[in-house]
């Protein structure tokens, strides 16, 4: 029986399909799944200050649930100015609260929220350190209660012009 080649290109036919079976549900598994990022985006801007938002999306293609953003107390330290009031921490650290869990987040969707301010004048109120790069976890559940946790990093600057300055449109007439 081995030694009939019929036989031998038969089994290695099998073996490559088993094989392709495989890799096609593995790849499948893979791509059709939730994907949760966040990131820090401009809400506005003015003379010296700008307000953030915390931008959460799903960027996959199934629904993702109870979506939770968790960050460590030395990354949190990291976030915040020095002089920055207690209650302006506590806004901003609201967003990593168990209570703030996302129960379900659709496949291409985006929620914002607060997420702080910058002041450069010496009167202006301070919150957030401009450039400030922090590790986050994001976790959360797909269809079927599988687990998933992510690790970004969350970076406090502007994203319009992030290499230092945009083109302004001009106003003519």
């Amino acid at each position: 029986m081995w030694d009939d080649p019929k036989t031998l290109v038969a089994l290695a036919a099998f073996a490559v399909a088993l094989l392709s079976l495989y890799m096609t549900m593995y790849n499948w598994r893979r791509s059709n799944r939730p994907v949760v990022v966040a990131f820090v985006a401009e809400h506005a801007t003015g003379l010296g200050a700008a307000t953030f938002n915390l931008v959460v999306a799903n960027v996959g293609n199934r629904p993702a649930l109870r979506v939770q953003l968790r960050i460590g107390s030395a990354a949190a330290k990291n976030l915040f100015h020095p002089e920055a009031p207690q209650n302006r921490i506590d806004d901003v650290l609201n967003v990593f609260r168990p209570e703030s869990e996302i129960p379900l987040l659709k496949n291409g969707e985006e929620l914002t929220t607060f997420f702080g301010a910058i002041s450069e004048a010496a009167e202006g109120e301070k919150c957030l350190r401009y450039g400030a790069r922090v590790d986050i976890g994001i976790t959360y559940h797909d269809l079927d209660r599988k687990a998933y946790t992510e690790i970004l990093t969350l970076k406090v600057y502007a994203r319009n012009g992030f290499g230092g300055s945009i083109w302004e449109l001009s106003k003519v007439g």
